[in-house]
């Protein structure tokens, strides 16, 4: 009896263990991908296709050794040909499109209008998938479209926009729709399919190679510009997804999708530390409303308000006996 709750103990501390490392693994994924706007930022005299092309070659190598590692190359058969084209072309007019928008509109601007994606799954996954979409969702989309709205105009309506950035932020906007299809078609597959990057990767690496040797010229990256594109194919494009699938696999689910909605505050923090951006009163403001939408939409607030209820009449039940 006391081996078995001996084992148990053993047992319950390695799974708190493992989920705490799971968490944490999840925890540098979101950095990762927050950071990507900065090592974009710069490599803006590296063409965008052969960005691409260096990238897509880093991502297929470490996400085919990783397949290899964990013998996953059989499962790539079982996937529906559905997930094989929008996993393809959305990894791909996505990077495309986000990668010419930094080149063609401020970093900051882009980096911001791009984190509207996740209102806009949320939405899309209520229209075409039939998922119950909640006053808290409409009112987090209203307020993160209010946030992009007040960044690109400075507050003065339409007749503050810099129009000189305006196809920045179309290619932004549409880079956000074809991301946002990957996932609400993702969703409603239902299964993860970190194994499936290989095979994008690979497809990808050969449209941009075509598309390269056809409409530009080739730009040889210094050491410090091929150390970035390294570290950007193996870690930003590769790593992170299948540092993510472990963490919401066996780690707190929960805690992971809120920190999710810190990416927007830690890319505006990292480009203004770099200096490829400044905090002005626009940016902070923007930054609020985009970050405070999505918490707005992802917490359970019944559940939340309970709690705190919960607490406050504890803490004055002990105050209170405590004084008796």
């Amino acid at each position: 009896m006391l081996k078995a709750t001996s084992q148990q103990n053993i047992n319950k501390t390695s799974n708190s263990q493992n989920s705490k490392i799971a968490t944490f693994t999840g925890m540098l994924s979101i950095t990762m991908w927050a950071l990507f706007v900065c090592f974009v930022a710069n490599l803006k005299n590296i063409p965008t296709y052969e960005m691409m092309v260096i990238l897509y070659f880093f991502g297929f190598v470490t996400c085919a050794t990783i397949n290899t590692i964990k013998g996953s190359w059989s499962n790539i058969l079982k996937h529906p040909k559905h997930i094989f084209i929008i996993g393809i072309f959305a990894t791909f007019f996505k990077d495309l499109l986000y990668i010419q928008a930094l080149k063609d509109a401020p970093e900051i601007h882009v980096e911001l209008i791009i984190h509207l994606w996740p209102m806009m799954a949320i939405i899309s996954s209520g229209i075409f998938l039939k998922e119950k979409l909640k006053f808290k969702h409409i009112i987090g989309c209203i307020i993160a479209f209010y946030g992009v709205y007040i960044l690109l105009t400075f507050g003065q309506g339409f007749a503050g926009l810099e129009k000189q950035y305006i196809l920045g932020y179309i290619y932004t906007f549409i880079a956000a729709v074809f991301w946002t299809a990957y996932i609400v078609v993702s969703r409603n597959y239902g299964k993860l399919i970190t194994e499936m990057f290989a095979i994008y990767f690979a497809i990808d690496l050969l449209l941009s190679s075509i598309l390269h040797i056809n409409y530009e010229d080739t730009v040889v990256p210094t050491f410090s510009e091929i150390v970035l594109l390294l570290i950007m194919g193996i870690s930003l494009r590769s790593l992170a997804n299948f540092g993510w699938d472990f963490a919401i696999k066996k780690g707190n689910y929960q805690l992971l999708s809120i920190l999710s909605h810190s990416n927007t505050v830690i890319s505006v923090c990292a480009l203004a530390f770099l200096g490829f951006a400044e905090l002005t009163i626009y940016v902070l403001i923007s930054t609020i409303l985009i970050t405070s939408a999505g918490l707005i939409a992802c917490i359970d607030w019944q559940q939340f308000l309970a709690k705190t209820y919960l607490k406050r009449v504890t803490l004055k039940k002990f105050y209170s006996r405590r004084r008796a």
